[in-house]
């Protein structure tokens, strides 16, 4: 119960302070799923978009499919539909475009693990964003609790192979071998004065 409720204030906390964020008309780009059906709360990067929403803004959600496990198809936008949120999806090579054509405003994602220096590891394709997001300019925000900082690392590098799901290889020739990885690092090299990144520890700016 006190693991439960902890990861519920958590969440909470981060949707309030993430509010703070939104505009109304914001398009804001999103990847993987750090809602509540990762977490026992609203979750994290989603808590600050449903936080938003109850208080009265209005604003557009694009949501990567997030392969090769399709989170952002099979569970983001599934979420953001049954809580009223405008969402589209796309497919994770159309970032790119979005962010140039459709006037995404900000990007915001979960991270599985940060460590001292900033560097944050997260679903396979967010380091990618963050490239993206420092050449046109958008600002990145990662949403996270407390306990997902690793303290004692100076940096991280998640390099974990997967076991290749058995309807990725229905359109692939058989017997090839996939080079997949379900987790990345995106590096403080990846920011600039543009693109900024604000860590949200269990709620507090």
């Amino acid at each position: 119960k006190a693991i439960h409720q902890e990861d519920l204030d958590m969440s909470r906390r981060i949707g309030e302070t993430g509010n703070k964020l939104i505009r109304n008309g914001d398009i804001i780009l999103t990847h993987c799923n750090a809602g509540g059906l990762a977490t026992a709360g609203l979750g994290t990067a989603l808590a600050v978009l449903y936080a938003a929403r109850q208080d009265g803004k209005n604003f557009t959600v694009y949501a990567d499919e997030t392969r090769p496990l399709l989170q952002g198809s099979r569970l983001t936008v599934w979420e953001l539909m049954h809580n009223d949120i405008d969402v589209r999806l796309i497919c994770d090579n159309m970032a790119a475009c979005a962010m140039k054509t459709k006037g995404i405003t900000k990007i915001i994602t979960g991270a599985d693990r940060i460590a001292r220096n900033g560097d944050s590891a997260n679903k396979v394709g967010t380091f990618g964003l963050a490239v993206l997001a420092k050449h046109f300019g958008i600002p990145l925000y990662i949403a996270a609790p407390a306990t997902t900082f690793d303290l004692t690392s100076k940096m991280l590098f998640y390099w974990r192979q997967i076991v290749t799901p058995g309807n990725m290889l229905t359109k692939a020739n058989q017997g090839i071998t996939i080079g997949l990885t379900n987790t990345s690092t995106t590096s403080t090299t990846a920011w600039s004065t543009t693109n900024y990144k604000k860590w949200y520890m269990d709620g507090s700016d």
